[in-house]
């Protein structure tokens, strides 16, 4: 009988264990792991078009800060983009760490469902150095032209950038 409860209580601990995994989330609950921690229009037309965001995560994984947008299959794949963004992570009023994003010339770019996505740059969340509450502020310091197509249904969107090997 101990061996039994001995058997019993390794295996559920084993299983909580597994199932916090970065992994075991993606495999087993994918919708909600992929689930943006941040969503919102975000028109990247207009220089000076900035976000402040609270980064709180449940997973602790890189995250994307992408730009989604409604589009067809066939023009999912965006090269050559123009315009360059401006993000800084902030912490307890001090800048941890700044950057201008210039598009690459073939950005991580994605299509499901009818929806396009562009991953602008890419961070670890938790974020180190940080000693309390961690904003993103981004701001489109030059237009990004070449999704002029797209105006007024593109959206700002942070969610891991995850993919299990």
């Amino acid at each position: 009988m101990k061996k039994l409860l001995l058997i019993t209580t390794l295996l559920a601990i084993t299983i909580l264990a597994i199932s916090r995994t970065n992994d075991f989330a993606v495999w087993f609950n994918a919708e909600k792991f992929y689930r943006p921690i941040y969503s919102a229009d975000f028109d990247v037309m207009n220089k000076g078009t900035t976000v402040r965001i609270k980064l709180n995560s449940e997973y602790n994984v890189r995250h994307a800060f992408f730009l989604v947008f409604p589009c067809k299959y066939k023009e999912w794949q965006f090269n050559e983009l123009n315009g360059i963004v401006k993000y800084s992570f902030m912490s307890d009023g001090k800048i941890l760490k700044t950057g201008n994003t210039t598009i690459l010339k073939n950005p991580i770019s994605g299509y499901k469902h009818g929806m396009c996505d562009i991953a602008l740059f890419t961070f670890d969340l938790p974020f180190q150095k940080a000693t309390g509450d961690v904003f993103l502020k981004v701001t489109v310091e030059s237009p990004i032209t070449k999704l002029e197509k797209y105006r007024g249904s593109i959206r700002c969107e942070i969610s891991p950038a995850y993919w299990p090997k």
